[in-house]
């Protein structure tokens, strides 16, 4: 069986029509499989973060510099990391949870939510934020360490955001999915 190596990649570029396919392609070409990835358009930039796993041993300066040099005009910004055999563990241990969060937009808005829930060794899954029209919203999937108190948390939150106007629901990842996912079977 040949060897397999694993690496989390990065690549950023002005969006344009065809950047997964070309990205696909091109871990296709260097062997590579994606095993997982995670794909957005920001005010039209196109960032994508992804795992790969690659038959041989291509260094991480190699896929970079192959990614890199397959943009249409050298365009690609990519990260190579290597990533260890065995996943790491989780940040912190817990129950999943959404959170959202819905308010009038100011500076230091984002920093003030992220540290209370750093503060509390709630770690951040997942996360999307959006500021619009003097208005913003934050969705992240969360997970919250079991000995704190749901309701707590949500009422620091209020507390830290009264000046927003904010609307703050967190809810237990299993009620939010019944309620508002497609899943998986």
């Amino acid at each position: 069986m040949p060897e397999v190596t694993r690496y989390v990649l990065s690549v950023m570029c002005e969006d344009k029509v065809g950047v997964v396919s070309h990205l696909a392609h091109s871990v296709e070409k260097l062997q590579g499989n994606i095993e997982t990835l995670h794909q957005s358009v920001l005010q039209g930039y196109f960032v994508i973060n992804f795992i790969a796993s690659f038959t041989g041993s291509p260094t991480a300066e190699e896929i970079a510099s192959f990614i890199q040099t397959s943009g249409t005009d050298n365009d690609f910004i990519v990260g190579v990391l290597p990533r260890r055999e065995a996943p790491l563990p989780p940040a912190t241990s817990g129950a999943g949870f959404v959170l959202t969060i819905v308010g009038n937009d100011a500076p230091g808005i984002f920093g003030k939510i992220t540290a209370c829930l750093a503060d509390r060794q709630i770690n951040i899954e997942d996360l999307t934020s959006q500021a619009h029209d003097d208005k913003f919203i934050i969705t992240a999937r969360l997970t919250i360490p079991e000995e704190l108190s749901i309701p707590a948390v949500r009422m620091d939150l209020v507390e830290i955001l009264s000046p927003c106007d904010a609307t703050v629901t967190l809810m237990h990842e299993d009620i939010f999915n019944a309620t508002s996912r497609v899943g998986m079977k």
